[in-house]
């Protein structure tokens, strides 16, 4: 009853909010146990991005709502996501170290870390599959190139754009990796694999 007369994006992006605190609310004030350099590093890299996410979901939320921002922080939900898999699973202890004090830089490629990561943990290549369709585009929004621009642009106006179906999208694209964030937070930084199991089961859910 309560989303009766809501649209279509409001009613995602209520969900989207939603789906935000109770992850939130599952991972704070969590203990870590067993903090190494590994987990003060990776740690960090997931709770990026569920705050790059939550700040999507602030710009998307504004009236009007602030497309480019939350646009171009969708690579960055990823990115984060990424970096944080490489170094929990694929980084060696010298290069977390180095890392930690700024003398390492990760790899250039994002690719080369999805590679590693997908021959050490199970994706049966779904990263790879989710890179090569949406790389380009998230690149695109986060660096200001012709998809950013063409969205600024109707035949009478130069103005924001952005249709309800772009914006589902990158709600969506964000969503399942801010649920995966969530997973790989409980199992591999938390180690706490009942937590991991709850968070996987929920994004089976929405995937559904």
């Amino acid at each position: 009853m309560a989303e009766r007369g809501l649209d279509r994006l409001s009613i995602e992006l209520s969900s989207a909010c939603d789906l935000s605190a109770w992850i939130s609310t599952k991972l704070n004030e969590l203990t870590i146990s067993d903090v190494n350099t590994r987990k003060r590093v990776v740690a960090p890299c997931f709770a990026i991005a569920l705050d790059h996410f939550d700040a999507m979901l602030v710009l998307f939320g504004r009236s009007p709502k602030i497309c480019s921002s939350a646009f171009a922080l969708t690579r960055l939900v990823f990115e984060s996501y990424i970096r944080g898999m490489w170094l929990m699973h694929c980084a060696t202890d010298e290069q977390v170290e180095n890392f930690s004090e700024g003398t390492f830089q990760l790899p250039r490629r994002i690719e080369v870390m999805i590679g590693a990561i997908e021959k050490t943990c199970d994706f049966d290549g779904q990263l790879s599959i989710s890179h090569s369709s949406a790389w380009s585009h998230l690149c695109d929004y986060t660096h200001t190139g012709t998809l950013q621009v063409q969205r600024w642009n109707k035949f009478d106006a130069i103005e924001p754009n952005y249709s309800d179906d772009e914006i589902l999208e990158v709600i969506h694209f964000a969503k399942a990796y801010v649920l995966l964030v969530a997973v790989s937070f409980a199992e591999a930084v938390i180690n706490n694999i009942e937590l991991a199991n709850e968070f996987l089961a929920k994004a089976k859910e929405v995937a559904a």
